[in-house]
Order: structure tokens, then sequence, then C-alpha cells
């Protein structure tokens, strides 16, 4: 008699419903006890009602159950490249495609009020929100299918059948089509709807309620609905503004530092001209930081009531609804259609169109004519970029990390796009961004590279002088404490370890450490950090600690203290990019698999080492024979195709062009003949194809 499969049940949330009306009734259903072999249950996560429940369920049917451990960076396809990867660049767009397909969304971006618009690079980049930490969405339950599968494969003989519980979320059709791919059945989980916090938000509106919060602030209970005065409306007095979108770097008088202003710094922008934003409570405008931006004659303003803890900072907290009448909501409910699409994407508009009325009005009131900023990782960007041009401004990104392979999450819809080279405006077309000029700058940091020239050779004499003779620099790529949907601590801190553990045994060797996240560094090395308190204790130990959010100082100050500098990852390669641009040797380990990467070009063992192992003894050969290592972290001609400049003078084009876009408002120029008129000076001066125009989008109507 044949031996019946085995069936591997994974439960997204074991909750008291999900366990009760889901999960409970398909055990007890007849199929799975007289057709099916013998059954496990692993959960991801848990309530305590819902665990409760499913030990006494489980011990009735005799089912073992228990959670299900993975971490995300060991789950790999069958050529080695770590699956997290290829769903952000290869697998969530083929998702995108098939949604995009779907008859119902064929429908509403063929609408005269979509088509050919910001809207519709919006509606399309939500579809698969690009997000980690979010649990309800099309990419968290798709790694669920890979961690499903992943876990099949360990099992003995037969392959089992796998059954993956999942929540409700958009585009379900789609993803049970991708999960065939890997065996895998997708069952819906009885849930609430929604979390009630995310059902007040949904309903009221993140922006009205942080609205809401600043009237109840400043006028009580009474004034939480109070209507805004008209006043509020009028436009500031004064010159045409920049809007700095602050992220978390000043540094206005230190541009060896990273600074959210760089570009100005190495420009002749009027100082005059510059506001710079706030937007969140996590580095809020201080004292410290206004009397800077004021030192200047800067502008400041915060968009969140707790952006700022400086009374004089103006606060813009109106949010007003003005969808009445909206025609595309209108078109979009009356179509004949899947019911599920028609209101998720008369959501989205909505949302969109509010989100849009506010930018407008706050790019009004302050007058702002350019906004600059590199975020563009969510389908905000694609927001402001309609707001701004509805009010005659003009809506910029910077490219601001090396990029290799196109991905829904870097789809942009703005007015210019800086780039560091021509693949960076390649990924951006594969990434479905509407960007009618793609500006070929070069790397923007490499102004950086004279400036640290003196801290980097402090920093190096402080090691030689504790006996310090070969001096290695390592960047990380920070890590998350969920090593499920993250690479995690415990994987980061095996790079730790290796190079600590080698620097105390070695006397002669140096360690120069330039992590992403200097704040937490010793959080994140567990009990590495004995190991790293160990090696600082030696002298020939350094690590850059400035930093709140990120490190101040950039890769290469600590690329250009030592002989030969080593990046930990090769799916987030900037660092190294930076570090090799500076003219140091460079080496990338690839531990998480990555196979896809172009940079395995640059030779195996020569540039790109897949073991800390063969990495060290490459490393010891060149230092004791470099005949026999030539060429060892020499990217060579790649270099040029990664900056096609190379002068030092990235963020001095960028700066000279937000000039020149700013001296056409104050000419009283039509904002496309400023755009126009820019992008010729430009591509005079460096080039015809240092220029590249996309397809503009028109306007949405309403």
């Amino acid at each position: 008699m044949t031996a019946k499969n085995k069936t591997l049940f994974f439960v997204e949330n074991l909750s008291f419903l999900g366990w009760c009306f889901t999960v409970f009734p398909v055990l007890m259903n007849s199929a799975w006890k007289k057709e099916q072999g013998s059954c496990q249950i692993y959960y991801i996560d848990t309530t305590a009602a819902g665990y409760f429940f499913a030990k006494i369920g489980t011990v009735i049917l005799n089912v073992k159950i228990e959670r299900l451990n993975f971490r995300l960076v060991d789950i790999v396809d069958e050529e080695g490249n770590l699956l997290r990867l290829r769903l952000a660049y290869k697998d969530l767009a083929e998702i995108q495609d098939d949604i995009l397909t779907d008859e119902t969304m064929r429908k509403i971006l063929n609408l005269d009020g979509i088509k050919d618009s910001r809207l519709k690079a919006f509606l399309e980049k939500q579809t698969v929100t690009f997000n980690w930490a979010e649990k309800n969405t099309v990419w968290r339950l798709v790694s669920l299918i890979y961690a499903a599968s992943w876990k099949a494969q360990q099992e003995e003989g037969n392959k089992p059948n796998i059954v993956l519980f999942g929540y409700q979320r958009m585009w379900m059709k789609e993803i049970r089509k991708y999960a065939k791919r890997f065996g895998v059945d997708i069952v819906t989980l009885a849930s609430l709807n929604c979390h009630p916090k995310e059902w007040i938000i949904q309903a009221i509106g993140e922006q009205r309620l942080r609205c809401m919060f600043y009237r109840y602030k400043c006028y009580g209970l009474p004034g939480i609905f109070r209507k805004t005065p008209k006043e509020f409306f009028v436009t500031q007095k004064g010159p045409p503004y920049i809007m700095a979108d602050y992220q978390s770097q000043l540094n206005l008088d230190k541009p060896e530092l990273f600074s959210d202003l760089f570009y100005w710094q190495e420009s002749n922008i009027p100082a005059k001209n510059m506001k710079v934003v706030f937007n969140g409570p996590r580095d809020p405008v201080n004292k410290e930081k206004y009397d800077e931006i004021k030192s200047h004659n800067m502008s400041v303003v915060s968009r969140n009531p707790r952006a700022t803890l400086v009374p004089e900072v103006p606060v813009f907290h109106y949010y007003e609804k003005k969808n009445k009448g909206n025609r595309v909501l209108k078109e979009i409910q009356d179509l004949s259609a899947d019911r599920s699409v028609v209101k998720w994407a008369y959501q989205q508009v909505n949302d969109f169109q509010q989100m849009r009325c506010y930018w407008e009005d706050f790019f009004k009131k302050h007058n702002i004519k350019l906004y600059v900023s590199w975020w563009k990782l969510d389908a905000n960007n694609c927001i402001i970029g309609e707001a701004l041009r509805n009010v005659g401004g003009i809506a910029t990104i910077y490219q601001r990390s090396f990029e290799e392979f196109s991905s829904p999450k870097f789809t942009t819809a703005v007015d210019v796009m800086f780039s560091f080279s021509k693949m960076g405006i390649n990924v951006d077309e594969g990434s479905r961004s509407r960007i009618p000029y793609n500006v070929v700058t070069g790397y923007t940091g490499d102004h950086r590279f004279p400036l640290v020239a003196q801290k980097a050779k402090e920093i190096r004499g402080q090691l030689q002088q504790q006996g310090a003779e070969k001096i290695l620099a390592y960047f990380d790529e920070n890590s998350g404490a969920d090593s499920r949907w993250h690479t995690g601590h415990k994987f980061m801190r095996v790079n730790y370890e290796f190079l600590l553990e080698k620097l105390i045994k070695n006397p002669w060797m140096g360690m120069v450490f330039k992590p992403k996240t200097p704040g937490t560094l010793m959080e994140r090395l567990g009990p590495v950090a004995a190991l790293m308190k160990e090696a600082r204790e030696t002298g020939r130990c350094f690590v850059f600690e400035q930093g709140l959010i990120q490190g101040n100082y950039s890769p290469a100050a600590a690329a250009m203290a030592a002989d030969v500098a080593i990046h930990g990852h090769l799916s987030a390669v900037t660092a190294g990019v930076e570090s090799a641009l500076a003219g140091v040797p460079t080496l990338l380990v690839d531990r998480e698999g990555w196979t896809m990467s172009s940079f395995y070009q640059l030779g195996e063992g020569k540039v790109v080492f897949k073991t800390w192992e063969h990495l060290w003894s490459m490393v010891c050969e060149h230092w004791q024979n470099p005949q026999n290592t030539i060429g060892l972290g020499d990217w060579g001609e790649r270099l040029n195709e990664l900056d096609p400049f190379r002068d030092g003078r990235a963020a001095e084009r960028m700066g000279t062009y937000l000039n020149w876009l700013l001296e056409g408002y104050k000419k009283q120029m039509p904002r496309e003949q400023i755009l126009e008129e820019a992008a010729q000076r430009y591509a005079n001066m460096w080039g015809e194809d240092k220029v590249v125009k996309m397809k503009q989008e028109k306007e949405v109507l309403v």
C-alpha cells in the first residue's frame, strides 16, 4: 500500500478566530483524517488565546504544533540566490505584472483621469508595497511561501503537501498563482478586517489625526474640530524656496560629513532660498539644529507637531477634505467589475487626492517651488510630484544609494532625477518610473573624498602608533532584530566576530569599522560586544561612532585610512562603491548569496568572495606576495560605468542645476520653460548624453 504524503500546515498568525474558524475546521474535515497522511502544524506568530485553544485542539487530534523557526537569510533558490533579494528585484515585479493585467485593474488604469499620469504610477507602486515591517502586504505573504517551501524541503521521504493559512489581503488570486510554483496551497485565515488602531487611522486619516493632535495641544478639546481660518492659507511673503527634505543629517558647517543639504554646500544657491522641512518625531528640530539653520539665514518648518522642540518653528497642521464631486473617483465607482479591486482603487485614489491637496496647500503656504529629497522607496513621491506640478513647482529626487536592479520599490514620478550614471536611469525606467528629465551627475558624495583625507590620515596614524602595519576597513549594512524578515543580528555578528578575532590574534593588524547605524552597534553585536571591547583596548581598532540614525562620516573616511576596504554585502553595495571610487582596493563579501549581481564579473576571488576564510587567505597572500595577487580589489573600468565623471564635482553639478531652476522662478518664467532651459544648459555643458528625457505625464483630472 502506497504511503500517504504528509501534510504541513503553516499559520501566519495563530489567533483565536483563526484557529476556531479556519484551522481547526480544516483539520476536522474528513478529507484530512481519511485521505491524507500525518500532519504537522507550524505557526509564524501567535496570540495567547490562539495558542491556548490550539494546544487543546492538537491534543484532541493528536497533531504536533510548534513555532516555525527560520531565518530569511537561509532560504535560497536552486542557484544559491537569497530568495529575499530575488523577491525584491525579480519575483515581486512578476507578481505586479500579473496584478496589472487583471481586467479590472486595466480598466481602472486606462481611465482618462489616470492613464498617462502620476496617479497611475502611484497605483502601480501601491499594488506591491515593499515594507518588511508591514504585516498585511504581498511581500510578507510571499516570504511565508518561501519559508513554507524551505521547511518542506527538509522533510524526509515523499514531498509533503503544503498548506499556508494566510490573512486576506489584496491580490490573493495572483499570490495563489505564484504559490503554485512552490507547491503551496493558500487558505484564507479568519480574522478581524483590521486592528482597531488601523481602522481608526483608515477612517480618520493619519494626517488628519496629526492635525487633531496639534489643535488639541494648542486649543484644548474644543479646538480639535474647529475650522481652519482662511488666513492660514495665505502664502508667506518672500522669495521662492527650495524645500530641503530633512532625513537625519544637517552638518551645515561640516561639508566633510553627510548632509541633507550637501548640494547647497557645493553650489551658489542662496541660503535665503533654502527651507529645511522636518517630518517626524524620531529626529526633531531642537534648539541646536534651529540655531544652526537660522545662523545661515535659512528657514525651517515642521510638518508634524512632534517634529519640533522649538516653539519658534512653525508647524503646518492643516488638513481638510476636498474630494467632493471628484471625477476620477466617480468613474471608478461606476465601473462594472471586480468590486474588491474597485474598492481598493477607490480608497487609493481618494488617499492620493487628499494628500495631494495637503501638499498643494503646504507648498503654496510656504512658497516652495523646488522639492529636493532622496527618499523614493514609498509612493509619496508620486503625490508630491503631482502636487508641486499643480502649483507650478518642480519636484526632484537624487540617487543616494547604488541601485543595480529594477524593482517596484524604486518607482518614481517626479520632474527631475539626478542619477550617478546611466545605470541608475536604466533602473528607473525598468521600475515603471515617470521622470521627464534624468540628469547624470556622477557619484554625489565624491566631493567629500579630499575633505575626509586628513581625518583618515589621523586614524591611520593612531593605529600605526599602536603597532598596526596593515589596516582593513569594514562597512556593515545594519541589521534587524527579527531574523525572519531581515538578515538579522546573528548573521551580522559573524562578520564582526571573524574580523575582531583576527585583529586580537595578529598584533600587526589594524581595523577601522564604519557601521551604517553606529548608535545601535553595541546592542546589535550582543555577545560579540565583548570582543569589540577587547579589540579597542589594543589601540589598533577604530570605530566611527558619530550619528544618531546613520553615521555622520562617509565610507570614504574609513576606506582611506586602510590598505584594503571590505563591504560585508553584495545586495546593498553603496559603501563599497564609494570606497572603490575613492581609490581604495575594495572587496565584497557575499555571504547572503546574490550571484545575480554583475559584480561577480569583477572576479570571484579577486573582488567578490563568498566566505571570510577565502577573503582572509587572499588578503594575507596579497600582503606577503603582492605579485601573486595582482588586481585584488581592483574594479578597473567598472568605475567609469558607476561614475562617468569621477572628478569630485557631482554635488556641484546637482547644486548648479537646482540653482538654474531657482533662477527661472526668480525671473518668473513658465515652469516648462524653466525645465527645458536647465536641461539644455546642462547638456551643452556636460554632454547631450547626460540628460535623458522620458515621457511627460499629464495632469490628473478632478
